[in-house]
């Protein structure tokens, strides 16, 4: 998906995403419009584009409920992508991505 445009962003210093979709893979159930829900595969699709961070605030973060952010997170972190905007406790809410 992001072959056509791979060259424009090797020179990057950061690559920031802002994620306008839950990552909450099957168990979810995919969907679409209106209430997102994509396959895992996009955080290590995003991962081997050179996606540094991404953004998981945005009108679509309660898509899948609670549940897409536990799992979204959990799929970033897999993949090794840091990442702002939504948390699952307290203690990562008052955590500063520097």
């Amino acid at each position: 998906m992001f072959s056509e445009i791979e060259d424009e962003f090797q020179n990057s210093n950061l690559l920031y995403y802002n994620a306008e979709t839950i990552i909450g893979g099957e168990s979810l159930g995919y969907s679409g419009y209106p209430r997102f829900n994509t396959p895992e595969q996009l955080a290590y699709n995003l991962k081997d584009f050179g996606i540094d961070v991404v953004s998981t605030a945005n009108n679509h973060s309660m898509d899948t409920y609670f549940s897409g952010i536990v799992s979204t997170l959990k799929y970033l972190d897999d993949a090794g992508i840091s990442h702002v905007g939504t948390n699952t406790t307290a203690e990562d809410q008052n955590k500063i991505l520097i």
